[in-house]
């Protein structure tokens, strides 16, 4: 196949390969839209693709008529510039962040509209990373997370403690193949049979090791797995119990095991009691301040 013409006024940014700009340009979107679980950075500030669009009339047409330029999509924005975002994706996959917690002050008509947008288009969403706060529109927020998503492949999922209503999420996401979740509630990540990718949050409401080992023994494909404690708490007190009850479980496909932000004899439980014949990265990184030593 030939290359893209390129257009030939002088000092324009196109006079650079058209492959080139539009890797530069999709390496810059991404770049904003790293989910903040991952990086601990304020993410989605900046709608990147709208103004880059502005610089000029010629790579305005470029960035309008390439829809993956558009596909990511911040839900506290300026409702118009979703829409428009929204508009030029084309019908293509769209990526969406919602960041309740930095959205404290927005109105009841715009955290209703975040719920709306959600529910008519979940099925087009590829990568949903949200935050629930009590201040958020919860009810309606809940709902939403339990409706089939066929195409999300990746979830980053934080529920405040005071949250009441997601108590559990989608019943269908056949794609799911990472998920990163911090939440009070214990949820059935097991049906999802794509998983590959499980970073979990284990905080006092959700720890209990019996349940979790059966439910990793039902993710045939998990490759990587990172628990994570609060930082802050011991999770139980019945752990000579646990250890004496529990045997070890083996997960055939597990590759890395991390281990952090857990009490020692906590992080020490768990990297003995997983167990892979393939694993090749293992990390434990107890708690910087740690009394049970």
């Amino acid at each position: 196949m030939s290359p893209e013409p390129v257009p030939k006024s002088k000092g324009s940014l196109l006079i650079l390969d058209i492959k080139i700009l539009r890797n530069i340009i999709a390496f810059m979107v991404d770049e904003a839209m790293q989910p903040r679980f991952r990086t601990g950075r304020q993410a989605l500030r900046d709608c990147v693709a709208l103004r880059l669009s502005q610089a000029n009339s010629e790579l305005r047409k470029l960035i309008r008529r390439t829809p993956e330029f558009w596909t990511d999509i911040c839900l506290h924005w300026n409702q118009n510039i979703v829409d428009m975002y929204l508009q030029y994706t084309r019908g293509k996959p769209i990526r969406v962040a919602l960041y309740t917690d930095e959205a404290k002050k927005h109105a009841p008509k715009i955290k209703s509209y975040w719920s709306q947008f959600l529910t008519k288009n979940i099925q087009r969403i590829e990568t949903l990373d949200i935050v629930i706060i009590p201040s958020a529109d919860t009810m309606r927020l809940g709902e939403v997370l339990k409706l089939a998503a066929p195409r999300l492949q990746s979830l980053h999922l934080q529920v405040g403690d005071e949250v009441k209503t997601v108590t559990s999420i989608f019943n269908i996401a056949p794609e799911l193949r990472k998920a990163q979740i911090c939440s009070p509630y214990y949820y059935h990540l097991e049906t999802f049979a794509a998983l590959q990718d499980l970073a979990l949050v284990i905080t006092p409401t959700t720890h209990d090791p019996r349940r979790l080992f059966e439910a990793l023994l039902l993710m045939k494909n998990l490759t990587t797995l990172h628990l994570l404690g609060t930082g802050n708490c011991t999770l139980r007190h019945d752990w000579e119990l646990e250890d004496e009850n529990l045997q070890e479980i083996t997960i055939p496909t597990l590759k890395s095991l991390s281990i952090s932000a857990m009490a020692a004899r906590e992080a020490k439980f768990y990297s003995e009691h997983i167990t892979s014949p393939d694993l090749e990265h293992l990390e434990v990184i107890p708690r910087a301040i740690d009394f049970d030593l």
